[in-house]
C-alpha cells in the first residue's frame, strides 16, 4: 500500500527510454497504455484500491474494457513527461482519465479516458453494487476527453491480416495476455513503409476475452468508409482455436510531420 495520503489526482513521470519509441523516435503507443496503467495501479493503491488489497479483502480484481487515446503530438525519445490519472465516481462500472505532458512547459501531449470493471476471481462474475469505499469521496470531475466509450462495430466484411502465436513474453502474472501487448500486434499488422508515412492520431479499445499462453490470435481488418485522407480501420484480434473475440480496436492514423 502507498503511504501518502489520498490525492485527487495521482500524477508520475516518466522519460521514454530507447525501448519505449518507435522508428520516428516517438512514444510508442503501447507504452502510452503501460503508463495509464502503471499509473492507475498507484493510484488505485493511493486510494485504498490496489490490487493486492482488493484481491485479499474481496476476492476482487479491476478488469479494462474500454479505453480511448487521442494523441496531440507524440512524446519524443528522453523527453521529461508526467502522466496524470484520477477516477470518475463509481456507477456500476469506474470510469478513470489520464493525461500525458511535457514537464519542461506543461505541453498537453494526450488524453485518454477508460472503463473499468471488477471481477469476482471465484465466481468470474461481475462484481455488481458496492464493494468497498476509497480512500476519500470521490466527486465528478472533468473529463479528459469529452466522449463517449461504445461497443465497437465492424463497418464492413473483415479481411486478414496475420496472426500471432501468444509467446512467454506477451504474458503477464495473471497468466494471459496483457492489454498493452494488444496494441503492438495491432502496430505489426501494418508493414513499415505505413508506419514510415503515418503515425497513429487516435484509437480506442475494446477489450471482450482474455487470451491465455499458446494460443493462436487471428488478426482481421476493415477500412471505415469516411475515413478521409489518412486511414482510419476497424481492427479485430480473435482465437484462431475457438473463434471467440479478444479485443475489437478503432484507429484514426494521419500523416506524420
Amino acid at each position: 500500500m502507498v503511504s501518502m495520503e489520498p490525492v485527487p489526482v495521482y500524477q508520475m513521470n516518466r522519460m521514454p527510454s530507447s525501448s519505449a519509441v518507435d522508428i520516428a523516435k516517438s512514444l510508442r503507443v503501447s507504452e502510452a497504455f503501460n503508463y495509464f496503467q502503471d499509473v492507475a495501479g498507484l493510484h488505485a493503491d493511493n486510494l485504498g484500491a490496489g490490487i493486492d488489497h482488493i484481491k485479499e479483502a474481496y476476492d476482487i480484481a479491476w478488469i479494462l474494457m474500454r479505453v480511448r487515446l487521442e494523441i496531440g503530438r507524440p512524446a519524443h525519445l528522453e523527453e521529461p513527461l508526467i502522466v496524470e490519472t484520477w477516477p470518475q465516481p463509481p456507477r456500476g462500472s469506474y470510469d478513470r482519465d489520464y493525461l500525458i505532458k511535457a514537464e519542461k512547459d506543461g505541453e498537453l501531449l494526450a488524453r485518454a479516458v477508460s472503463t473499468w470493471i471488477l471481477m469476482n476471481l471465484t465466481k468470474h462474475d461481475i462484481e455488481r453494487g458496492k464493494v468497498f469505499d476509497y480512500a476519500y469521496d470521490i466527486q465528478k470531475s472533468e473529463r479528459a476527453l469529452d466522449c463517449r466509450l461504445r461497443q465497437l462495430k465492424a463497418p464492413g466484411p473483415l479481411a486478414p491480416a496475420g496472426e500471432h502465436p501468444v509467446r512467454y513474453s506477451d504474458v503477464d502474472y495473471n497468466l494471459h495476455v496483457n492489454n498493452t501487448r494488444y496494441i503492438d500486434f495491432i502496430m505489426d499488422a501494418y508493414p513499415l513503409d505505413f508506419h514510415q508515412e503515418y503515425e497513429v492520431g487516435a484509437i480506442e479499445v475494446n477489450y471482450i476475452n482474455e487470451i491465455r499462453p499458446d494460443e493462436t490470435l487471428l488478426v482481421s481488418k476493415a477500412a471505415y468508409p469516411d475515413a478521409g485522407g489518412a486511414p482510419k480501420d476497424y481492427v479485430e484480434l480473435s482465437s484462431a482455436g475457438d473463434g471467440r473475440t479478444a479485443i475489437k480496436a478503432a484507429i484514426e492514423f494521419r500523416k506524420r510531420k
